[in-house]
């Protein structure tokens, strides 16, 4: 069974979004960008903690019934005006590593589970930690990781 290292996610658009990387056992860090008012001012909350072993369970399970490595790295059509283009990266424990990304309006089997849980779980995160840093978004800044 493959034992997944780290989790990677970039998904931050104009219109916010969130980035990680999920590190097994290290500290790891989360930011999740929001619209704030009624303008287009962009802020940002970044969360640092060691991820409990139970997301890292979930991913190996899910790789069980997903075959994620098998996914082609991007998609096969043009995207929307203005779509959302979330990447996923999975790295095992034996160095086995592949991001793939993909217009966030398909479906697709193998990659949705995966993404829907690691949302999942940074809604819970935001609502067990207090973030370490909040404000302006800055485009350039990436987690660290």
């Amino acid at each position: 069974m493959l034992k997944i290292k780290e989790i990677s996610l970039d998904d931050i658009t104009i219109f916010g979004g969130q980035t990680l990387t999920f590190i097994r056992g290290t500290e790891s860090e989360a930011v999740v960008v929001r619209h704030q008012g009624n303008g287009f001012d962009l802020i940002e909350r970044r969360y640092s903690f060691v991820p409990p072993e139970s997301i890292f369970t979930t991913i190996d399970n899910l790789l069980k019934d997903h075959d994620f490595f098998a996914l082609p790295e991007e998609p096969t059509r043009p995207g929307m005006p203005d779509e959302a283009h979330p990447s996923l990266a999975l790295k095992t424990a034996g160095g086995r590593e592949k991001r793939v990304w993909k217009w966030i309006n398909d479906e697709i089997e193998d990659f949705d589970p995966f993404y829907d849980e690691i949302i999942r779980y940074l809604d819970e995160l935001m609502n067990e930690y207090e973030p370490n840093y909040e404000g302006k978004f800055q485009w350039h800044g990436t987690p660290r990781g």
